[in-house]
């Protein structure tokens, strides 16, 4: 999970600076505030997943939380499939993406609901 938060985060990092110097000027606001907003989502979402990585070496009552895996699982998912779709979409006008991105977008909110109920188990159980 360390891994693929770094690499998800350094992608963030890279597609951010690109967005700005080489492409904002060759697409409309409307899409370049799109590009922001994937952006956004990619950048919280990929620290997200490093977080629970480092979070789950450094604790052992990380590593017994089931759930935690799986919540990682789908944000990565919805990095892909929303944030991506929407660079796909803007940057190279690939219009047919853009039926992935409520799914990806479904899918990072399905990781939140999964830390919440991961919140409530250890609540109710401390």
């Amino acid at each position: 999970m360390v891994f693929f938060g770094g690499l998800f985060t350094l992608l963030a990092i890279i597609l951010s600076a690109y967005f700005e110097h080489a492409v904002k000027g060759t697409v409309t606001d409307k899409q370049f505030s799109s590009l922001k907003i994937a952006l956004d989502f990619h950048f919280l979402h990929s620290v997200s997943i490093f977080l629970v990585g480092l979070f789950t070496v450094a604790s052992d009552k990380m590593i017994h939380i089931t759930l935690l895996p799986y919540a990682v699982y789908a944000w990565m998912v919805g990095v892909l499939l929303f944030s991506i779709s929407i660079y796909l979409n803007v940057i190279f006008q690939w219009s047919f993406v853009s039926k992935l991105i409520p799914v990806g977008g479904f899918s990072l909110m399905l990781g939140w609901l999964i830390i919440t109920a991961i919140g409530a188990q250890i609540l109710w159980n401390s």
